[in-house]
């Protein structure tokens, strides 16, 4: 079953840091911690734009030693360490942006596909500390991925929304396996219908069978 949830665009995260960096970096974080199902492609991202610091950190050394041979080189350095610690945070960020992803995809395994709403139990499959867990998965709730769920009995138990239950998964299955695609003989349109119904093309209003 796919969640959604809304997150911050990688776009208004670029044109705020072009416009005012402190919103750009806050916005940037509240992305990597919100967006939990994009964690792949977001530490990618942090290490392609690490290697671009990196890169601009080797210019602006260049710049200053070869170019503006009229400045002391002093006065670089703390340019230098700003963008060495930019780089090696993207880095080292990639690296927790993915293992929470991976987090992510059990716990909703866990939690919507094998119905587990046990919170202890989840802690001691994930091989988590009981707070870290709870601290996860209520960020989680908290992100819109368990919509209309919360915890209750001290933590303990995850109340599920009707969207998660498992009579509402097992029937939109049923649905789905119901379904089968009928190519019509007339003008060839490919139609969904229901197993077992009589209906005709939705396109020329043919009988299909």
């Amino acid at each position: 079953m796919k969640h959604k949830t809304k997150f911050i665009l990688w776009p208004v995260v670029i044109i705020w840091f072009l416009l005012f960096m402190p919103v750009g970096f806050l916005l940037f974080h509240r992305k990597m911690k919100t967006d939990k199902e994009g964690a792949k492609i977001n530490s990618r991202i942090m290490v392609l734009l690490g290697i671009i610091v990196l890169l601009l950190n080797c210019y602006y050394c260049y710049w200053f030693k070869f170019v503006n041979t009229g400045a002391e080189f002093s006065e670089a350095i703390p340019g230098i360490i700003l963008l060495t610690c930019i780089s090696l945070h993207m880095f080292y960020g990639s690296r927790k942006v993915k293992e929470s992803g991976v987090r992510y995809q059990r716990y909703m395994e866990l939690i919507v596909d094998n119905h587990q709403t046990n919170t202890e139990r989840i802690a001691a499959m994930m091989a988590l500390d009981f707070p870290k867990a709870i601290k996860e998965i209520q960020e989680i709730i908290d992100g819109g991925y368990l919509e209309d769920s919360y915890l209750y009995d001290n933590n303990r138990r995850i109340h599920l929304s009707d969207r998660f239950s498992r009579t509402n998964i097992r029937h939109e299955a049923t649905k789905a396996e119901s379904l089968k695609v009928l190519i019509c003989q007339n003008c060839g349109a490919q139609n969904k219908v229901t197993t077992g119904t009589v209906c005709e093309c939705e396109y020329c209003k043919t009988p299909l069978s």
